[in-house]
């Protein structure tokens, strides 16, 4: 094939010029072959009408696509198995390895891991997320299910350390704190009366009423302001507001208007400020108190481990051997490959177009695409274009150029769309 297209292409070249030629472009300005012929020169001069043939005219430059004849072991086996179906099918792992299921299972130890689900997934991707919830499962079926007390273990292994009171921080107004701590820090700080506070977890908001007793001074002189009490500064404190003191005046007609106080303002602001840093030191002065907010703290928010997905076994067939991803970016393809959504915020420079670009054409090769749409940058549609023919030679991609998605002409660009079969669409 490689010298049908050196020959096909040296007469073309020998009769009309290269593909490159501004004439030859224009010709083929609307036809979604252009980029791929485009792809077949570098370097072209307009003043030799020259260009150099591309690489793929002396040698390969995709990859083939994995063989099983290398497959040693049942670490291979599983590699290959990730790479074509993208899950643990131990049956096909055993028959790629040559051996039966236990025997592959044993090999493979804690790589793999049973799920309460009754199906084996990869230890890296199953030992993230909410641990606690995971093993709350396992443990539920471990008596009814024996090969269950491996998960249970690598779940216990892999569960957060938990964290102490003096590496917590509560704030006033932290929904997690019980209500009835707060009712206590308030009758501590006002002798004399009984509170009743409720947190409303739906609206995220805090109720303070005062039921009982005598309101002493110290409401207005010691914990609030002339304008400002303390109660009302502690209700604004538990729902995140900040205090505001108007003054209402009268203008030269007569009519009522709002001006802000600053000076009372203020004084409200650092009484919160004041109550704020009171409440965080009262809430873990004491030992009772403080080991059950860490159990409520360790509990609800100290049980998700972040997942980590090692896309090291990714072989990549079709992409260009003259492409190495770094390993960051073939985790983020694995990554992504597992999940419906996925964000990849690197930073500039490191490679998330040829991320997305790989991502999507496993995506295809997997068949959980089928056709993919990339939005891009408007001026960036021939940069990704480009791009993506670089990284797979082989790739069918329609990119919309400047008057494709024009009043006269987006019909016929999305029946393209709908009649071609593209492995990518770019539009801006």
């Amino acid at each position: 094939q490689r010298d049908t297209l050196n020959k096909v292409y040296d007469s073309f070249v020998i009769r009309y010029g290269p593909i490159t030629n501004k004439l030859h472009q224009r010709l083929l300005e609307n036809s979604p072959a252009l980029p791929f012929l485009l792809a077949l020169e570098n370097d072209y001069s307009p003043l030799t009408n020259s260009a150099q043939k591309a690489l793929i005219f002396t040698e390969s430059t995709v990859r083939p696509a994995p063989s099983t004849e290398g497959i040693q072991n049942c670490t291979d086996a599983l590699l290959y198995c990730l790479n074509q179906c993208g899950t643990v099918d131990i049956d096909m792992i055993a028959d790629l390895a040559r051996v039966t299921v236990d025997e592959s299972l044993a090999e493979l130890g804690e790589r793999v891991l049973w799920t309460p689900e009754g199906g084996l997934a990869l230890s890296d991707v199953y030992l993230s997320g909410n641990i606690a919830e995971k093993l709350e499962k396992a443990r539920a079926l471990v008596t009814i299910e024996p090969k269950l007390k491996v998960t249970v273990d690598a779940l216990i292994k892999a569960m957060p350390k938990p964290l102490k009171p003096g590496q917590i921080r509560a704030r006033l107004g932290s929904g997690w704190i019980p209500a009835r701590y707060v009712a206590q820090f308030i009758e501590e700080l006002l002798p004399g009366i009984t509170m009743q506070i409720t947190y409303i977890p739906k609206l995220g908001t805090w109720t303070v009423t005062h039921k009982r007793g005598y309101m002493p001074a110290e409401n207005s002189s010691k914990y609030g302001t002339e304008r400002y009490t303390g109660l009302e500064l502690i209700e604004d404190g538990l729902n995140a507001e900040t205090p505001v003191v108007y003054d209402t005046v009268e203008d030269e007609q007569r009519n009522e208007k709002r001006i802000l106080n600053q000076q009372e303002t203020i004084a409200a602001q650092a009484k919160l400020e004041e109550l704020k840093t009171r409440f965080d030191t009262w809430l873990w002065s004491d030992d009772a108190r403080a080991e059950h907010l860490a159990e409520l703290y360790n509990a609800r928010f100290n049980v998700f481990v972040r997942p980590h997905s090692d896309g090291s076994h990714l072989t990549l067939p079709g992409l260009s051997k003259f492409l190495i991803p770094r390993p960051l970016q073939k985790d983020a393809v694995w990554f992504s490959l597992q999940r419906a959504a996925t964000l990849v915020g690197d930073e500039v420079g490191l490679g998330k177009t040829l991320t997305a670009i790989i991502a999507v054409m496993e995506a295809i090769r997997l068949g959980s695409a089928h056709k993919s749409l990339l939005i891009v940058p408007n001026h960036l549609t021939e940069q990704w274009r480009d791009a993506f023919l670089l990284a797979y030679p082989n790739a069918s991609v329609l990119c919309a150029g400047k008057d494709d998605l024009s009043k006269s002409k987006r019909r016929e660009f999305m029946s393209r769309i709908a009649t071609g079969k593209w492995d990518s669409v770019i539009v801006p």
